[in-house]
């Protein structure tokens, strides 16, 4: 697996709280079998706060754990409360499937 490690400068003055109004997060699993609901979630870590979480979905990911399924997500409007690390969180079933770091800077 290949993570990619994102930042988020605001730009902003003062630059917290920071409104982004447009996120696209593309997601690319293996290892999922069968049907199943799925969404994301975006999470300040210091504060375990959910400051996203998107609606839930359904797919049948099939038979096969060697298939690649790509997900893109489009969030809108979201904000940031402060500078620090975030959480970018798969959720699969009820259970996390994987979190990528995100800086606010």
């Amino acid at each position: 697996m290949i993570d990619l490690i994102l930042n988020l400068v605001s730009k902003e003055v003062p630059a917290y709280p920071v409104l982004r109004r447009e996120l696209c997060i593309f997601i690319v699993v293996t290892e999922l079998r069968g049907k199943g609901e799925f969404f994301l979630k975006i999470v300040h870590a210091d504060m375990e706060q959910d400051i996203f979480a998107s609606k839930t979905r359904t797919h049948d990911f099939g038979s096969d754990p060697l298939k690649a399924h790509g997900i893109p997500f489009r969030i809108r409007n979201c904000l940031f409360p402060s500078p620090g690390l975030y959480w970018i969180q798969f959720w699969f079933d009820g259970a996390l499937i994987h979190q990528q770091e995100l800086f606010a800077r």
